[in-house]
């Protein structure tokens, strides 16, 4: 390792200036201390590289959870919001049974959103026919 200290070298390296002659008596130290740092440059790099993946690993384990947070925090009238935004998105009649059996929460809001509720399909059997009229409310309905 370094003899003299880091602060020797730039010291060293201030008192060589632009002409970059260096003492003779000073050349081993300033080698061996070139090569102290760039064996500290690599186990820098592999502890950076080792991080990366302890960050990566983390934010991979972590992201589900921090969905679900935010959108246990969104207020009911965005998600309803957000629910016929999809429903509008959407081809098909699925859209609304789907997303009522994603959580207690979805469901609750689901029922409340009457948008979602509106397009029928013609094969639906009576109580689902009925359902779907019932939870759209005097909505107009797409068959």
């Amino acid at each position: 390792m370094v003899t003299h200290g880091s602060n020797f070298v730039f010291t060293l390296y201030s008192t060589i200036g632009r002409n970059r002659q260096v003492p003779r008596e000073s050349l081993p130290f300033l080698m061996q201390s070139l090569s102290d740092y760039k064996n500290c440059m690599k186990a820098l790099e592999s502890v950076r590289k080792h991080l990366g993946k302890k960050i990566r690993s983390l934010q991979w384990l972590i992201f589900p959870a921090v969905l679900e947070n935010g959108i246990r925090n969104l207020p009911h009238e965005i998600l309803s919001y957000i629910f016929e935004l999809c429903h509008h998105s959407t081809v098909g009649c699925d859209f609304a049974l789907r997303i009522s059996q994603v959580s207690r929460r979805f469901r609750q809001i689901a029922l409340q959103t009457s948008m979602i509720w509106t397009r029928i399909a013609g094969n639906y059997h009576e109580s689902r026919f009925r359902t779907f009229i019932t939870r759209s409310g005097i909505r107009e309905l797409e068959i």
